[in-house]
């Protein structure tokens, strides 16, 4: 009997505790998710900017696009080859002109930290051309 009751009190204070301690020490649900699991601010803010895929197959460029991409500053365009060869992708801004290879079933991103408009073309297919826009 007297085991019973230890028990009993012990579960009584466990549950005002809890009470007590959901009260004074867990932030409210008023008080925004990101706060409450204790994520800095900013964080979601940088996966949140503006990206757009392209794919690279047999035939060239494939994507939600027609000849001219615009994107904001800070965006991000993704080349995913797709292809079961090698691409060489190439790069105009301006007079600079760069190129590199893609592996077979790889993906290359470039940020675009600066405005301007940027040609992007597979030197397997030099005519089927991407302008990118950056504003």
């Amino acid at each position: 009997m007297k085991k019973r009751k230890i028990l009993i009190i012990t579960i009584v204070l466990a549950i005002i505790g809890g009470v007590v301690f959901s009260f004074y020490y867990l932030p409210s649900k008023s008080t925004p998710l990101r706060k409450r699991m204790g994520i800095p601010g900013g964080f979601f803010e940088k996966f949140a900017k503006e990206r757009r895929i392209i794919e690279i197959t047999s035939e060239g460029f494939r994507g939600d696009f027609e000849k001219e991409i615009t994107i904001n500053k800070g965006g991000k365009i993704y080349f995913v080859n797709k292809d079961k060869k090698a691409h060489t992708l190439v790069r105009e801004f301006g007079d600079q002109t760069a190129s590199i290879e893609l592996k077979p079933i790889s993906t290359l991103f470039f940020p675009f930290d600066n405005s301007g408009e940027f040609n992007f073309y597979l030197k397997e297919f030099p005519e089927k051309e991407i302008k990118i826009i950056v504003k």
